[in-house]
């Protein structure tokens, strides 16, 4: 492999990083080169002599990364803040989870209710025509007591309906907010 094709086969695979950070590694490999060209070596025999170029690309990605790392004081604010935060945070990361938590028992209860409603009632209604000495009574009961079910039981199928939404709502708006922070911090890192 000549010098070219070393360097060329370097810009390919480190592309992803920074162009100075790239540009300053072919600098230097150049510069070694150079050197060794400039101490009789051939240029084929100068690159061979740097040993394997997927080990160079390897070892010059792992110090671009940690070189940008150490660069970044995005994350030693972070750091700090998360820190300094933290007694305030905590407890509010705890009051949120209980929240959702809440929301969740509250809905599970509504649509238990008023489904245990609707079968008391319907039930009630059914028992009532044959308590009853007057029949009119005992139909009149059973006619309110359906409607009654039906209310309830129309309650409790919208309850379990728009509290899954609402739930649903909640997470999905709460992963897509975790998500992009997360993605803020990785960019920044």
């Amino acid at each position: 492999m000549n010098k070219q094709e070393f360097m060329t086969y370097l810009t390919q695979k480190l592309h992803r990083f920074d162009y100075k950070d790239v540009q300053d590694a072919l600098m230097y490999y150049d510069e070694i080169i150079e050197d060794k060209i400039r101490d009789g070596m051939s240029e084929e025999q100068a690159v061979a002599s740097l040993g394997n170029p997927k080990d160079i690309v390897a070892e010059t990605a792992s110090e671009m990364v940690a070189g940008n790392k150490a660069k970044s004081p995005a994350r030693g604010l972070f750091l700090l803040l998360a820190t300094i935060l933290s007694p305030v945070l905590l407890p509010l990361l705890i009051v949120v989870i209980t929240l959702y938590f809440v929301i969740f028992v509250v809905w599970i209860s509504l649509v238990i209710a008023f489904g245990a409603s609707a079968l008391g009632v319907l039930i009630g209604g059914f028992v009532a025509v044959f308590n009853f000495s007057d029949i009119g009574a005992g139909i009149g009961v059973l006619g309110l007591s359906l409607i009654a079910f039906v209310v309830l039981a129309v309650l409790c199928a919208a309850t379990a309906k728009y509290g899954k939404d609402f739930i649903n709502l909640i997470t999905v708006k709460l992963i897509k907010k975790l998500s992009k922070k997360t993605k803020k911090e990785e960019i920044i890192e």
